[in-house]
């Protein structure tokens, strides 16, 4: 049954360069606003697969999911190269307004192009505010995260699937600086045992390419119930060794 998890997942790569269209909240069209490009073309920005858990049973899903990123394995990097940006309209009355920047994505080990025309990794600056009022946050389980380095969506739902109810958590984060992608993490999840979960990042000198892996609720759940079961005979050993004690004994301490 596990095999049959991932066939009903809604979301996948396409689904997340068209998120937009999914939360999409009317807007008052705006002439006003300060959107720019923070990046030019022909820049480049190295970016790392921190993280890589996949179920074995999944493998085949994931690749539907993220198509380019199983191509990278855990720690892999790649280099995105700025090839396209889209002009940027006088008027914008929706998200779907936001233009489009392109990318190549090679991975850094044997320049092998893995993607062409990326759409995922740049987004324009200036007007976060614009930007996060075209999203509708009333939606259950959306969040748009607005801080002074950083501008994004996280979205955390759970749907049913064979049975199980899967669990979904989706964080995309853009820097404020130039609009480059900060991280994307995409996690599936059941019982608290994790399906699938991968975290993208831009990736600086300094920074680690591998993330150490969480403790799943499993082995949590293993741990503490060994725990209690160890505390447990220790009881039940002291008290057997206790009655074996002479009434002398017992009487004495």
């Amino acid at each position: 049954m596990e095999r049959d998890l991932m066939k009903r997942i809604p979301i996948t790569i396409v689904g997340l360069s068209l998120i937009a269209l999914m939360l999409i909240a009317p807007v008052a069209a705006q002439t006003n606003h300060n959107l720019q490009w923070g990046v030019e073309t022909g820049e480049t920005f190295t970016y790392a697969l921190q993280r890589k858990v996949v179920d074995p049973a999944q493998a085949v899903a994931f690749t539907a999911v993220l198509p380019f990123l199983s191509q990278l394995e855990e720690g892999s990097k790649v280099i995105a190269n700025v090839i396209r940006l889209g002009t940027i309209p006088e008027e914008f009355s929706s998200i779907v307004d936001v233009p489009i920047g392109l990318c190549t994505l090679t991975r850094e080990n044997d320049s092998t192009t893995i993607w062409t025309n990326f759409t995922l990794l740049f987004i324009p600056v200036g007007d976060w505010d614009l930007l996060s009022g075209a999203y509708n946050e009333s939606i259950i389980g959306i969040t748009i995260v607005n801080t002074p380095e950083k501008w994004g969506v996280k979205v955390s739902t759970s749907f049913p699937s064979e049975g199980q109810t899967i669990d979904y958590y989706q964080e995309l984060l853009y820097e404020k600086d130039n609009g480059t992608m900060s991280s994307l993490r995409i996690m599936y999840s059941t019982l608290g045992n994790v399906i699938m979960d991968v975290f993208f990042v831009h990736w600086y000198p300094g920074m680690p390419t591998v993330l150490a892996p969480e403790i799943q609720f499993t082995t949590i759940l293993t741990v503490a119930l060994g725990s209690t079961l160890f505390v447990i005979v220790g009881i039940l050993v002291y008290k057997f060794m206790k009655s074996q004690k002479s009434l002398a004994q017992r009487l004495g301490e």
